[in-house]
């Protein structure tokens, strides 16, 4: 699977994630966070974010990398590598940011 998605030029995806949480009280209490990303290789992603407990939108064109928060209007800008697997592990690194979704979306597979 990941080999096909490496293979295709431009993308949609959509994911849904799952966080549970375990109260003092034991009782089992459930976020999700539905994710829409779009990309464009070699170089432009836009990912959005938007569930129970974060609200985010990603931007990357080859040159920056934006992050936005609309519900308090806050936004980030970084230059970043020029590839998206460069991108991804910059960010992970270096921000401590994962994009939704970039376990399938570098070239080779997750790295």
């Amino acid at each position: 699977m990941s080999d096909y998605l490496a293979g295709r030029q431009q993308l949609t995806l959509k994911t849904e994630s799952t966080l549970e949480a375990v109260l003092t009280s034991g009782q089992k209490v459930q976020f999700d966070s539905p994710a829409t990303l779009m990309l464009s290789r070699a170089n432009k992603l836009r990912a959005q974010r938007k569930g129970d407990i974060e609200n985010q939108e990603f931007y990357y064109d080859g040159k920056t990398l934006t992050l936005f928060n609309p519900k308090d209007n806050l936004y980030a800008t970084t230059a970043a590598p020029p590839t998206l697997d460069e991108m991804f592990d910059f960010a992970r690194e270096k921000l401590d940011v994962i994009a939704p979704g970039t376990d399938l979306l570098y070239n080779n597979g997750a790295e």
